[in-house]
């Protein structure tokens, strides 16, 4: 469909004008002549997911900018007056080395035994392309 469309976030996004205009034109001919329904339903919960977002970070805006920011300056201030202790200078630089290596390979030994459980699974819920995938 050629549709009139507005820049959202440097993306091109069909206006609402326009996709109302679309599904008043649902039925189309096929090449053998069968009338199918054009398939919009992806526009419609791509419009509902980015406003279940934006309402879920509405609702939790407290906890996002009082934990989330308040207490994250917090402990990098305390990190920034523990990193001026020439005495913990050596072990706070090193230790937070080896705690994000440590990280990573947790992250990724639990993906590889959430794999392994989902490739074990009988029905398996995910197909093997997605499970090789997370492997």
């Amino acid at each position: 469909y050629l549709a009139e469309t507005r820049p959202i976030l440097n993306y091109c996004t069909i206006t609402k004008r326009a996709r109302d205009a679309i599904k008043e034109q649902e039925e189309v001919q096929c090449k053998d002549g069968e009338e199918t329904d054009a398939d919009l339903t992806f526009i419609d919960e791509g419009i509902n997911l980015w406003k279940n977002v934006f309402s879920d970070v509405y609702t939790a805006r407290y906890y996002i900018f009082g934990c989330g920011f308040g207490l994250s300056l917090l402990i990098s201030l305390c990190y920034m007056g523990i990193l001026r202790l020439p005495v913990l200078l050596n072990f706070v630089v090193w230790g937070s080395l080896f705690v994000s290596i440590g990280l990573v390979a947790a992250m990724g030994y639990f993906v590889n035994d959430t794999a392994n459980g989902w490739s074990k699974a009988d029905p398996k819920h995910f197909s093997d392309k997605y499970i090789e995938f997370t492997k």
